[in-house]
């Protein structure tokens, strides 16, 4: 018995049109490579953020640091009695010589600064975070002695009061590298590379002549 079989469509142009399965798929295939490039490209915006979140964070960070390494740096007397021009010092710590120094009393270990020995390095406590420390790198520089003191700052003494009231001003640069501690389990002695924001101020301090 001989089949029948349905007549085939043909278009104006005179071909042949084969049936339309197949094209869902195709529509499909197509929606999902879009909404592959759009997932993709949604995960690496996500994750750039992410990351420079976690910079910004790790500079603010490494900013506090060097600010608190800065209050040290121009309070401790220690600094500009060991600054003595009359002797020829005129940086501390001396040029090579920089050390880690002790947490408590700030006086200078055995220890070389393992990142840069031409500065002291302290400990900084980390807020919230009991015994974790970031760390800073500490130098202070006499860049100029014996200027005169601008009349008004309070420098004029009574007589008999003081040996003298002639006073002179030094002026010291002070530079400082706060360093983000990312190892907490390392010791601060040994931590080198690690992120790190520098400042520089200069500070005027008065002595009697």
């Amino acid at each position: 018995m001989r089949r029948l079989m349905p007549p085939k469509t043909v278009s104006p142009n005179g071909s042949p049109l084969d049936n339309e399965r197949g094209v869902a798929l195709i529509i499909v295939l197509l929606m999902l490579g879009l909404l592959t490039i759009l997932g993709t490209t949604l995960f690496t915006a996500s994750t750039t953020d992410i990351k420079i979140a976690g910079n910004y964070k790790t500079s603010l960070e490494g900013f506090y640091t060097a600010e608190a390494g800065m209050d040290f740096a121009l309070s401790a007397s220690q600094i500009y009695t060991a600054i003595n021009p009359s002797t020829g010092i005129t940086v501390w710590p001396a040029t090579g010589q920089g050390k880690v120094l002790d947490p408590t009393t700030f006086a200078a270990t055995t220890t070389n600064n393992p990142g840069d020995t031409n500065f002291n390095r302290i400990q900084i406590p980390r807020p919230n975070y009991s015994g974790i420390y970031d760390y800073a790198d500490v130098k202070v520089e006499l860049v100029g002695t014996g200027g005169a003191v601008p009349a008004g700052m309070g420098t004029q003494v009574d007589a008999g009061i003081s040996p003298g009231s002639s006073f002179k001003a030094n002026t010291y640069a002070v530079t400082i590298i706060g360093h983000v501690n990312k190892n907490p389990n390392t010791s601060v002695s040994v931590q080198k590379s690690n992120p790190s924001i520098e400042i520089e101020s200069q500070v005027c301090r008065l002595m009697q002549q």
